[in-house]
């Protein structure tokens, strides 16, 4: 549709830069999103795989803001080259999340 109003310069695909983009090369030609995924695919093998072992598996979607304080723990724990185990003294950032979550203020 761009194109026909010569609004695009560049059709190459943006991702790959090999092909046109188009809906379908995306979705099923271009090398990266056949990465991309493919490796999704995998996860869900891996997930249903191991969900046999159990009697009830169930997933719910979980809003980014419920996962503030995990998330900064996450981020908090890749400033570092090797495993941090935190027994009694945290970092003041993981703290003030911590008491954040606590007080249930995002």
């Amino acid at each position: 549709v761009l194109k026909s109003h010569k609004l695009v310069v560049n059709s190459l695909c943006l991702v790959c830069k090999v092909e046109e983009e188009s809906v379908s090369h995306f979705f099923r030609d271009c090398v990266f999103s056949k990465h991309v995924l493919g490796g999704i695919s995998n996860l869900i093998k891996d997930i249903k795989k191991r969900g046999a072992k159990f009697r009830s598996l169930q997933f719910r979607y979980v809003p980014r803001e419920a996962n503030v304080t995990t998330h900064g723990l996450a981020m908090e724990g890749r400033k570092y080259g090797y495993p941090m185990y935190w027994v009694e003294e945290v970092p003041k950032e993981v703290e003030r999340l911590v008491d954040k979550d606590r007080r249930g203020v995002g």
